[in-house]
């Protein structure tokens, strides 16, 4: 079981995303973020506080997921 001394506070909070950061890196734009976050069908978040942020780990992999390859590119 994991302590509040076990995490590296600023590992954690530089690994937080909000929605307009999270736009930016993934170029979708923050009212589409908001969309799918509503329907539920978007990247993985957190609320702290009442705000929304998003893991850089969790956009990666759910840009990851989403990545589709053309013919082009698979020669």
């Amino acid at each position: 079981m994991l302590t509040v001394n076990d995490i590296n506070w600023f590992q954690f909070f530089t690994s937080l995303l909000n929605t307009k950061q999270a736009a930016e890196l993934s170029g979708i734009s923050p009212k589409m973020l908001v969309i799918w976050r509503c329907k539920g069908i978007g990247p993985s978040f957190t609320c702290i506080q009442g705000r929304v942020y998003y893991y850089k780990k969790d956009l990666y992999a759910w840009l990851q997921q989403r990545a589709c390859f053309t013919r082009y590119m698979m020669l």
